[in-house]
This record gives C-alpha cells, structure tokens and sequence, in this order.
C-alpha cells in the first residue's frame, strides 16, 4: 500500500500508532508517536488507522502535517517516484529507448532481498505510459500509468522475491512527446516476459551508462521516428487512388538483424555492437557480447524466429564457449558450426523449436 505525509497508521505487530510524518524511501516511512519522538518504520509493518485507534494527542502536535484543504493551497514535500538517470561514460553504453529494470535493494548480494521496478526512458522525449500485467489465467492488471520526464525513471512499485513471478510478463504502452518537435514519433505497444532463472544467477545483474545499480534489464524499444510523416506523404496518393495505405510495423531487437523470414543474423564482434570500444576492458566487452547474445534470444523466441546465426570469429574460442554457456540453458532448441563456406570456423547456427524455452 502506498502511504502519504499525513496518514494515520497503527503498528502492525505492536501496540501504538501514529501520523506519518516523512516519507523516507518507497518502504521506509518516519512515524510521529504521541509520546513525543519520532521512529522509521518499514512500511510493511503498519496498517491505515481511523482517528479513534490513536490518542488525539498524537494528531495535535506541531510537527507541520498539513490537512486535505491545506494540501489544496500547498505544495506538500513528499517522496517523488521519478528521478534523473545517471550518465555513467564508464560503463557499458546502451542504446536510447525504453527500459524496465529490477533493481535488488541489496546490491552486495543481488539474490535476496526486496526488488524495485522501474520504468526507464532513456530518450529525449516526455513520455506517456501504461504498466499492465498479465496473469496465468490471461487476465490483464492495469498497475501504473503516467508520465516521465526524458532521461529519467519512476519507480513503478517495490516487491518482496516472492512476489517476482507476478511481474515477468505483461505489456508497456508509451506516447512519445518533444516540445517543437517537427518529427511524429510511432506509439510503442510492447510485451514483455523475463525469465524467473534471470534471478537466481548473480551475472544475470549488471550496471550500464545510465544505471549504476546492478539490475536485470528488458529493452522494450525506442522512439520510431518519421515513419508516421512518410506514410502520410504516400498515403495521400494511395487515398486518392482508392487504395488502402499499408501500416509500417515497428521493428524489435532482432529485426534489426533480420535476413529473411523469422531469420537473423547477428555480429558479435564489438566493432558492430558499439560506436567506441576503446574505453572497454577485454571483462567489459565480453559482458557487453553476452548481454547481447541473451537479448537477441530472448526477443527471438518472443517473436517466434527459427534461426539466429551468431558471428563470433576464431580468436581465442572466449566468447563462443560463453555462447554455447547461454545456449544450454534454452530447451528445443539445435546449435551447430554455421556454413564453413560463408563463415569459415566463426560463427554458430541456432535453430528454434516451437516451444522454446529457458530451463
């Protein structure tokens, strides 16, 4: 439950009570007592209270909680959910877009502990979302919706481990926005599904440019610039010609790489993945080769590809042994040295079953 400066609660698994008097963090609040002092209290060990559960004095005292009308005529200072994005030149560079991160409050030991959600816009643009769930039982869960500023994050809700599998699968919808802009941007429509093995493996956390914290990461997409202007232009001779003007699907991930029908193929070396790579370490640009590769089978099975070939080179054999070390962990799925002819001994072919998924 979310609580406000002001709100009346009572102890949980105590006798007692008070007014909250700060908001500390999305599970931490600072609690008035009528005996005078002031305490933190986790936020999971308190419950709403009616006026009658707590003395009235506890409500007199002048500690500068404002009523409802009071609130009407003042800004109130409280906890805000959205926050500016870092810009971090040394770690590993993502490209621009929209992104939901788990972040684990307890970034020593990232397997346990309560997880922060947020949604990241990492554009130029002001955004408009909608956070939706999906449930087993194909029920749909409006949670959040709103706006967030460019470079920033908002958190969209803080959950215990054993809450996880609830918030693995759902979809994001997000209006893309600019002030003067001459450009209209297409509005993204995505899903997303994560993997509960992605949390009980510590390299499945890693920081990035803008994100100091280690989190598991899901890019969800990026503006799609133009499209809607050249459509119009063309539509215009199509409309008038009686014909029905065709809608341009926004591309994923791995349709950037696409070479034929539900085929892809995908160049690790880092020279194609990254502008500069000189700033990296021979760690740092392994790490950025296995995230892509996990990215790239992620959003390939999601849409249902059934074959990603991998262009990892000869060198040492380092990162196609790391390749082989993510391709095991998928089921139906078949990987072989690709064509000799075409790519000599550099590179992996991986066929998708139906029913691919991650053990």
């Amino acid at each position: 439950m979310k609580y406000k400066v002001g709100d009346k609660v009572k102890f949980l698994n105590e006798v007692g009570g008070g007014v909250i008097k700060k908001i500390l963090s999305p599970t931490m609040v600072e609690i008035a007592m009528e005996d005078g002092f002031d305490i933190p209290m986790p936020t999971n060990e308190i419950l709403p209270a009616q006026t009658d559960d707590i003395k009235a004095s506890v409500f007199n005292r002048d500690f500068n909680v404002e009523t409802v009308s009071e609130k009407e005529d003042k800004e109130e200072e409280t906890f805000s959910r959205e926050s500016k994005l870092q810009q971090l030149s040394s770690l590993q560079n993502k490209q621009k877009g929209i992104y939901l991160a788990y972040i684990p409050h307890d970034q020593v030991w990232l397997l346990k502990d309560d997880i922060d959600i947020y949604l990241i816009n990492y554009t130029a643009y002001e955004i408009l979302y909608s956070f939706v769930l999906s449930s087993q039982d194909g029920e749909y869960n409006n949670i959040d919706y709103g706006n967030v500023a460019p470079y920033s994050k908002v958190l969209i809700q803080t959950i215990t481990r054993d809450e996880i599998e609830q918030w693995l699968h759902g979809y994001v919808q997000v209006l893309f926005m600019k002030e003067n802009d001459t450009a209209v941007c297409m509005p993204m429509h995505q899903e997303f599904k994560v993997k509960i093995l992605r949390f009980m493996k510590k390299e499945s956390f890693s920081a990035c440019n803008f994100l100091e914290e280690k989190s598991v990461l899901i890019h969800l997409g990026e503006p799609m610039k133009d499209m809607l202007q050249n459509t119009w232009k063309k539509d215009d001779t199509l409309l008038m010609a009686g014909m029905q003007p065709s809608v341009k699907k926004e591309l994923s991930p791995v349709d950037t790489y696409q070479t034929a029908q539900k085929e892809a193929e995908v160049d690790l070396h880092i020279e194609s993945l990254v502008e500069d790579h000189s700033q990296y370490s021979v760690s740092q640009i392994l790490e950025i080769q296995k995230q892509k590769i996990v990215e790239i089978m992620e959003n390939a099975i999601l849409n249902h590809y059934k074959k990603v070939i991998f262009i990892h080179g000869v060198g040492n054999g380092t990162l196609k042994q790391e390749l082989i070390k993510i391709l095991q962990q998928y089921k139906n799925i078949h990987y072989f040295n690709a064509s000799m002819q075409k790519y000599g001994c550099g590179a992996t072919e991986v066929l998708i079953g139906n029913k691919c998924e991650k053990e």
